[in-house]
């Protein structure tokens, strides 16, 4: 047992020292955390924009916002391998036990494995609505919501019974908190399984939903054309070759490098290997909240006028004088075409002031100074 235990923690250190100094490695985790934060704050803008426009207060909506918060969470499961190889010391300590392991696997995992479910209640909601309009208009759409929501998390659980099962087996012993190594052999399996499964009941229904909308288009032979239809097939084709090919894609290439590497998870090139398959999922799903941006009038309306709200208080936020607006080549001044009608006008410094500057009252200055 000594042996054992001496033996993997040789390969522990092993593993450290060839990873920290890997350069390839390192650099391909950067690009990964600095594409998980440009998701992080993607995802949060449109969680954001979801919450204060009623406009986006509808079952679809709100789901697509949950799914983005599940996303959030997941943009997070990279920092925790990458937290063990950026430890200054290089020992046992850096890697995380079990125990600690499961604590954090528990959330992120459950989360990350949300977002497929979420995916399918997504896609079965726009197909019911396009099926049953008159229903889909009627119903209770928060109610809906979270009866949805609800039966999305029964998986997520199931996955925290895996992790519980591998991890807390043996909950001392050292990880690098891996997908791979929190789950085990078995939980693999499983888990790739399940998500393909629920990945591609989600790609039936917008193949049906995408059927159906071919189908009312030829019926109605040209009589009656919808404006925003080419946006509707191409916002469709978009979030089909974006769960085809990124998130199954992905989902099958981690399979395949299991397999092939095998159990054991101190290995560089299957670690490497591995990043690479995460940078290409989290690129995927961080271009998620674009695709919305550009192909959903709704969002694209409501992200804007949130987008001017946070520049109009960053604005107000920031101190500004005369003195200093001077300094930068501009100044604010109230200039009278008309008596009692004093409109805002912004001169350049070197301006000529060819109409008469009067005064104004304190209260209509502030006015003028804030808009």
């Amino acid at each position: 047992m000594e042996n054992t235990t001496a033996e993997s923690y040789g390969l522990d250190l092993k593993f450290l020292n060839e990873s920290k100094h890997s350069v390839p490695l390192l650099l391909m985790l950067f690009i990964n955390a600095f594409v998980n934060i440009c998701g992080i704050v993607f995802d949060t803008f449109l969680i954001i924009t979801t919450i204060k426009n009623r406009s986006l207060h509808n079952a679809c909506h709100i789901l697509i916002a949950l799914q983005r918060l599940s996303s959030i969470f997941g943009f997070f499961q990279l920092f925790l391998p990458l937290s063990v190889l950026l430890w200054p010391s290089s020992d046992q300590r850096s890697f995380f036990s079990n125990s600690t392991c499961f604590c954090f696997q528990s959330v992120l995992f459950a989360f990350l494995v949300n977002i497929f479910t979420l995916m399918f209640a997504i896609g079965f909601d726009r197909l019911l609505c396009v099926f049953f309009p008159i229903w889909c208009r009627k119903r209770n759409a928060k109610l809906y919501s979270a009866v949805l929501f609800i039966l999305s998390v029964l998986y997520p659980l199931y996955t925290i019974h895996l992790l519980y099962t591998n991890l807390m087996a043996q909950p001392n012993d050292k990880t690098m908190c891996t997908m791979g190594s929190s789950l085990g052999h078995d939980g693999v399996i499983i888990a790739t399984f399940a998500n393909i499964c629920i990945i591609y009941s989600s790609v039936i229904c917008y193949l049906i939903l995408y059927a159906k909308l071919k189908w009312d288009e030829r019926k109605a032979n040209g009589i009656t054309v919808v404006a925003s239809q080419p946006f509707i097939f191409k916002s469709i084709s978009l979030i089909l070759l974006l769960q085809v090919v990124g998130w199954s894609g992905g989902i099958i290439a981690f399979f395949v490098v299991s397999i092939h590497f095998g159990d054991d998870d101190l290995n560089l090139q299957k670690f490497l290997a591995n990043s690479v398959i995460n940078c290409f999922i989290c690129v995927c799903a961080t271009f998620e909240t674009p695709v919305l941006f550009f192909h959903s009038s709704e969002h694209q309306k409501a992200m804007r006028k949130e987008w001017r709200n946070i520049v109009q208080l960053v604005k107000k936020c920031s101190p500004t004088t005369f003195g200093r607006n001077n300094k930068i080549g501009t100044a604010v001044v109230l200039v009278v075409s008309r008596p009692g009608k004093p409109t805002p006008k912004i001169r350049g410094e070197f301006g000529s002031f060819n109409r008469r500057i009067v005064s104004a009252a304190p209260k209509l200055a502030d006015q003028t100074t804030a808009h």
